[in-house]
């Protein structure tokens, strides 16, 4: 199953790069700087680095819907676990007609705020037709891949409960309700975390036979990089401004 499930989100990830790789229209530049603050991203949906969440957002809705659509785990975590081989994707335009989307950042999420607090975040896999040459009726699009809620930034000290061999990527997410998990690497298989000075926390593990959920995920390293270094976290791309 984990060989299938990893194809499947590594397609999905390379169709992505793909996309971007093939240039979309860059529309607005800021004059500051010189750089593109918007670009089409699909189906006629543009993202915006410009303005303020503050000013963006004009909706809240309350954790409990928000958990209730999009489930308490996303797509990279569901694919690997077969917890639930029904769930459909969610598409931007089924996102879009549920919860209207007023925040989307070229850097592929959207935001949105949350009653109980903090801001929920949505991050997006793009796909698109590999063979455009040939006639089809394949639409580019962009579906759900990992969604996070976060209230405030975690210490690294936060997790110095976490011991190398012992405790499991449940033990994380009890710390880091919104670590993103990350399977894709062919030589590892990491967490990342967020920190409040601006790293990231990347958490190995190794599996004790059979990965049917967090609890079979355990620690064996962790370290603390930059998040500008580039890895494959989703939650490393977010906007410094776009934080709690």
């Amino acid at each position: 199953m984990k060989a299938k499930a990893v194809s499947i989100l590594a397609f999905l990830i390379i169709m992505t790069m793909l996309f971007s790789a093939c240039g979309n229209e860059e529309t607005d530049v800021d004059v500051e700087t010189g750089t593109n603050m918007t670009e089409d991203f699909v189906q006629g949906f543009v993202a915006d680095d410009s303005g303020q969440l503050a000013d963006i957002l004009t909706v809240t809705y309350s954790l409990e819907e928000l958990r209730g659509f999009f489930g308490e785990t996303s797509m990279n975590e569901n694919l690997i676990y077969s917890t639930d081989e029904n769930k459909p994707d969610l598409s931007i335009n089924s996102v879009d007609s549920r919860f209207p989307i007023e925040c989307l950042r070229r850097n592929g999420y959207s935001v949105y705020k949350v009653t109980e607090g903090g801001y929920f975040y949505v991050f997006w896999v793009r796909t698109f037709n590999p063979f455009p040459e040939i006639e089809s009726d394949y639409t580019d699009d962009a579906s759900v891949y990992f969604t996070a809620h976060i209230t405030s930034l975690k210490k690294a000290s936060d997790f110095k409960s976490i011991r190398l061999g012992i405790s499991t990527a449940e033990d994380v997410a009890r710390i880091d309700p919104a670590f993103e998990l990350c399977f894709l690497m062919s030589s590892r298989t990491s967490s990342f975390s967020l920190l409040d000075n601006g790293s990231v926390m990347e958490i190995w593990y190794k599996d004790d036979g059979a990965e049917e959920s967090r609890k079979n995920l355990i620690v064996k390293r962790i370290e603390v990089d930059s998040k500008k270094i580039g890895n494959p976290s989703k939650m490393g791309s977010v906007l410094a401004k776009d934080l709690p």
